[in-house]
This record gives structure tokens, C-alpha cells and sequence, in this order.
């Protein structure tokens, strides 16, 4: 089927840009919360010092990757040190790892030390590898509720007009690309299972357990299969689909995965749950909706607009699946909710709101209904659709230059700034001044 080309453009793109940035000749892709989520492959494998994460310290200052013992919180109680940062993403580096540890540095003169430019090297392609599977799972969802075409253009507007696409090719090593891969892999399986294939919740089970352990706040996809309906006409499949042998191995899948992290906690503090952040939390009260939607400092709808239209879009579901619009309208208002009550709510270190790249599978549903509704539509209005999403794709890929040149920041732009350097790729020590304006 064709929409699988997507993925396969998106990889060979990715790559070339990979190749033509050379960004781990500066050791910067393993560095800061990349660094934090990847230590614990070359803490387990080489430096053999799970409980205390520091034999890397002087590794990590050698190739200036980033601050001594960033993410790291001692516990008197143990004598250890916990970090902060998830399992899930570790765990799904560590094919890429391997290949670096074991068959590329011995075939080089490169140092085995777990930072060296075969394992940048590797980890960036792994970044790209999970995104790209992502996206290709993401159509496999999609073209049971829509035709080939609807499908291209879907997987072409998520690849490349939203953060996604920087937050996958410029930025590598963060969880977002990773949590995008398991909520496409976790819409498929569980589809599967509603139509009756009973085995997939097995696989339903495992994905929530990598979900939660590849970011805390993933746990909201537990929504998915509570609420995803049984068949494409919205009723619940019968019969076998509920039975508890199927059931019951899905729950042992979760617990054993949610488990691999349970016991790092208790090996590193005593306790079999842990929060790992230690004086960094939630503001409930006191949410950042708004700024983290609509603001110039990070906000997901300014640097991605095509996210706009997509969350507009919801509506359209109404239509043909009522279950699937209310389980895009709660997942999408409970999840930037919860992100945006994060005390650093802006999220440094990514461009645009990153966070949001991880429930865009579930946010393609009503995108593919939209392009879906437009296929029927008069010529105007599709051109004029049409039109915008070619803007909003090129300004996208614009953008994510600008950051890479550092134009666009990762966390302190505003208005004036914004305004100040759009379209532009060079910019003065007057543009510069504008960034000391207080944030909006």
C-alpha cells in the first residue's frame, strides 16, 4: 500500500539531514535529558555501578555533554542514587547500544565508554528508527477507518508539518518520538483486540507498562482501550473478546514491565515506588493552559498551527464515531492539562510544545476525518485547505531551521522576538536584545 512509503521517506530524509548536520561530531546528542534517560545502558553494561550512576561523571566532563550528576538525587537511606529519568527510553535503546558497544567500536579506534561518536551515532539512529515505525504503525490504524489517500496525506502533515519532525530529526534521544512509536503501536493493538482478535491485549498490556515507563504522564492512555469502541461503527465486540485467560496475561504483561522499574527504585531507595523528581512537581492550581497553547514562548498552536486545525477537527468524528471524538476530546484536554501544570511548563530543550508529539497518534484520527470530509467538499474550499497545510508544512520545516541555527530558542522567545526574526536566517545583537523582554 502506498502510505507505506511515508515512513520510508521520513527515514531517508532524516538521515540525510543526520548526515548532513554531523551534529555527534560535537557529542551534543547524548547530552543533558537525553543523557539522563540513556545513562542507564552504559552504568549496567560498562561501568557496572547501577546504585550510583558515577563512574560516567568523568566520561560525561571529557566530551562536555553536561552538568556533574545532572538528574541525579542521593538516598542517605541507601547510600545510592536514583535517576530521575525513566527506564523505557533505555530500554529501547538498547539494540542500538549494543551495536555500538559490540560490533562498532571493536571494529574502530573509537573508546568503548558509552559516549563516544558510535554510540551518538547509533542513539540518533535509533531516535529516527522508533519515529519512523511509529509512523508506519500510525498508518496501518488509519487505513482501516480511511482510504489510501486520506492516509498519504495524514502521515505526510504529522511527519513534516508539526513538531514531530524536529523533535525526531534535530533533537534526538528525548522520550517524545519513543512515546509517539507506543501510542501508534497502542491505538493498532487495541483495535485489534475491540474487533474481536483477542491475543492483541496482550500486547495492549505490555505497551501501557512502556508507556508509563517511558514517561509518567503517559499513564492517561489507559483511556485508549477503556474507551476505544469495538468495531468501526462504534459497537462493542462480544463473545471472547472479555475472557481472562487473554486478560489476565495483559495485566501480567503490564505488572512485569511496570515492575523493571519498581525494582530500580527499591535497589536505588528502599522503596518499591519512588518519585524520582524530587522537589520538581505539578502546579494543579495554578495551570498553564493558555501559554502553553497559544503562548510565544513555547506554545504548541503559535510554532505548530497545523495543531489548531487538528484539535478543531475533533468535531468531525461526531459523524461516524461518537466513541472515538470523546476519547480525543478527554485524552486531549486531561493530557495539556496535566503537561501544562509541570512546574517548567515551556519545556526546555525542544522546539515548540514537545510534549504534544506524543499523543499526535491519537490526534491523527480526527486530522484523517478532516481531510476525509474535505475529499467531498467543493474545489475552494479544498484549495484553500490545501493552501494552508502547504504554508503551515513549509513554515514548519522553516522553523526547525531557524532553531537549528539557534534563531528560534528552546525556551526563552517572546512576541517581539518571534516577530522580529520571522522569516529570517541571521540575526543581529538588536534582535537579540528583544529576547529580554519579560516571557509571554
Amino acid at each position: 500500500m502506498k502510505y507505506r512509503l511515508i515512513p520510508l521517506l521520513f527515514t531517508f530524509i532524516s538521515i540525510f539531514v543526520l548526515c548532513n548536520r554531523s551534529t555527534w561530531k560535537e557529542y551534543s546528542i547524548i547530552s543533558w535529558d537525553a543523557s539522563g534517560y540513556y545513562m542507564f545502558l552504559p552504568s549496567v553494561f560498562i561501568y557496572h555501578d547501577l546504585g550510583q550512576l558515577g563512574k560516567t561523571d568523568s566520561v560525561r566532563y571529557h566530551y562536555a555533554l553536561d552538568i556533574p550528576n545532572y538528574g541525579l538525587y542521593s538516598y542517605p537511606n541507601t547510600g545510592r542514587r536514583v535517576e530521575k529519568y525513566p527506564l523505557g527510553v533505555a530500554i529501547m535503546e538498547m539494540p542500538f547500544f549494543f551495536a555500538a558497544h559490540y560490533l562498532i567500536c571493536p571494529a574502530t579506534h573509537y573508546s568503548a565508554d558509552g559516549f563516544s561518536i558510535p554510540y551518538q551515532i547509533t542513539m540518533s539512529l535509533c531516535t529516527i528508527f522508533w519515529a519512523s515505525l511509529g509512523l508506519f504503525f500510525l498508518g496501518m490504524i488509519l487505513r482501516r477507518y480511511y482510504n489510501d489517500a486520506t492516509v498519504i496525506i495524514t502521515l505526510v502533515i504529522l511527519a513534516f508539518g508539526t513538531n514531530f519532525y524536529c523533535n525526531s530529526v534535530f533533537i534526538q534521544g528525548l522520550s517524545h518520538p519513543f512515546s509517539f512509536f507506543l501510542f501508534a503501536c497502542l491505538l493498532y493493538y487495541t483495535d485489534n483486540w475491540k474487533r474481536g482478535r483477542q491475543y492483541s491485549i496482550a500486547a495492549v498490556g505490555f505497551l501501557l507498562g512502556m508507556l508509563i515507563i517511558t514517561r509518567p504522564t503517559n499513564m492517561i492512555a489507559i483511556l485508549i482501550p477503556l474507551l476505544w469502541p469495538g468495531q468501526a461503527n462504534g459497537e462493542e465486540t462480544r463473545g471472547g473478546v472479555y475472557k481472562i485467560i487473554p486478560l489476565s496475561v495483559g495485566f501480567i504483561l503490564f505488572c512485569t514491565v511496570c515492575l523493571i522499574q519498581m525494582s530500580y527504585w527499591k535497589y536505588t531507595t528502599g522503596q518499591w515506588i519512588c518519585y524520582s523528581y524530587s522537589n520538581e512537581g505539578f502546579t494543579f492550581l495554578h495551570p498553564h493552559f493558555f501559554e502553553g497553547l497559544f503562548g510565544f514562548r513555547k506554545g504548541w498552536f503559535v510554532y505548530t498551527p497545523i495543531g489548531f486545525i487538528i484539535v478543531c477537527s475533533i468535531p468531525l468524528l461526531w459523524k461516524n464515531n461518537r466513541r472515538l471524538m470523546f476519547l480525543c476530546t478527554l485524552l486531549f484536554v486531561v493530557y495539556t492539562y496535566v503537561i501544562f501544570c509541570w512546574w517548567m511548563w515551556f519545556y526546555p530543550g525542544g522546539f515548540s510544545s514537545r510534549p504534544m508529539v506524543d499523543i499526535l497518534p491519537l490526534l491523527s484520527l480526527p486530522l484523517a476525518a478532516l481531510i476525509s470530509t474535505l475529499r467531498s467538499k467543493k474545489i475552494i474550499f479544498k484549495t484553500i485547505f490545501y493552501v494552508f497545510i502547504s504554508l503551515s508544512i513549509a513554515l514548519n520545516l522553516f522553523q526547525t531551521y531557524q532553531y537549528s541555527l539557534g534563531i528560534i530558542r528552546d525556551a526563552n522567545m517572546n512576541k517581539a522576538y518571534y516577530w522580529r526574526v520571522f522569516g529570517k536566517i541571521k540575526v543581529t545583537d538588536a534582535d537579540r536584545k528583544l529576547l529580554l523582554i519579560q516571557q509571554e
